[in-house]
């Protein structure tokens, strides 16, 4: 198997940092949820207000608690979901393990799905989308011919 240099030294290490991250933020979210639940949940019960909260205040921090953690709630969703599919409950690897290898495959399925765009681009199949036009408007570097055309980027 090849491996790219750029996955193994960058962008697979970015990816895990991010994940990392991600998680802890989750972590740390999901704590501050329960919270705010359980409080919801008292005022709910009879309690009028809890700390001087009422329920309006306790759904607006949990609103608000919501839409400023968006991103670890969907990559913690994403994960799970991942991680259901691959895994068995059974199976003994620790959730580090888990998340270093959804990093990893993040990557590359994102890089690979940037490149099938890119060659698309090239090809004329898409509008450029990420990228410039650099490889159709630059000389061929040697006399590279495939079918009859340099760099065998044949219009279609």
């Amino acid at each position: 198997m090849v491996k790219w240099k750029i996955l193994d030294e960058s962008l697979i290490l970015q990816f895990y940092g991010i994940a990392q991250e991600l998680d802890k933020a989750y972590e740390s979210f999901s704590k501050r949820h329960s919270y705010l639940d359980s409080l919801h949940s008292k005022v709910s019960s009879g309690d009028h207000s809890v700390n001087g909260m009422t329920a309006a205040d306790i759904d607006r921090q949990m609103r608000l608690l919501e839409e400023e953690n968006r991103a670890c709630v969907n990559f913690n969703q994403n994960f799970e979901r991942w991680n259901r599919s691959v895994y068995s409950p059974a199976s003994p690897a620790k959730r580090e393990e888990r998340i270093r290898r959804f990093a990893n495959e993040t990557a590359y399925t994102i890089l690979s799905r940037m490149l099938l765009v890119r060659i698309a681009e090239s090809k004329g199949l898409l509008k450029q989308k990420i990228s410039d036009g650099e490889l159709l408007n630059r000389p061929p570097a040697g006399r590279h011919v495939w079918g009859g055309h340099a760099w065998g980027l044949e219009r279609m």
